[in-house]
């Protein structure tokens, strides 16, 4: 069975300007979890600094800021899906 739907690179803050954009689009998974009948358990932005993270192998969720915030919320929204 699937858990759930998360919309991946969802949401984009500019390093320079800070002006936040939506280059993929928003709300696709959303809706396919809503069509498929699963929940949708939240999103991961775009961002250069989780990339960076990443290929360094230092997990993005360990550490502090906008996306590790983002990874604990999702890791929030499995768990209330597990526990249900």
């Amino acid at each position: 069975p699937v858990l759930g739907l998360i919309e991946n690179m969802a949401g984009y803050c500019c390093p320079e300007c800070g002006e936040e954009s939506d280059p993929f689009g928003s709300g696709g998974a959303e809706a396919a979890a809503a069509e498929l009948g699963v929940a949708f358990l939240g999103r991961l932005p775009l961002s250069a600094s989780l990339r960076a993270e990443s290929d360094a192998g230092r997990p993005p969720a360990a550490g502090e800021g906008p996306a590790a915030e983002a990874f604990r919320q999702l890791a929030r929204a499995v768990l209330a899906r597990l526990e249900a």
